[in-house]
């Protein structure tokens, strides 16, 4: 007997696997985030923001920038 609220049928399962890559960090998806305002113990602060997802992983990291200049961010990328 099937129950009285779902479809009959597999339904959704499991998401597909990812396609492993060989090479690490060949595909990053990058943006910048500015400004972002926040509260600090009871302090307004604000900061700009380098965001990077490695797409293999979906592994994110926020690095801290002083201005959104291409070789400004290309070395604070480097360095992280």
């Amino acid at each position: 007997m099937l129950p009285k609220h779902k479809l009959p049928g597999k339904g959704y399962g499991l998401l597909p696997e990812r396609e492993l890559r060989v090479a690490s960090w060949t595909d990053v998806a990058v943006d910048l985030i500015r400004p972002w305002k926040l509260q600090v113990h009871g302090k307004a602060v604000e900061f700009n923001a380098l965001t990077y997802i490695y797409t293999a992983s979906n592994l994110v990291e926020l690095i801290q920038i002083d201005d959104k200049s291409c070789p400004h961010v290309t070395v604070k990328f480097k360095q992280a």
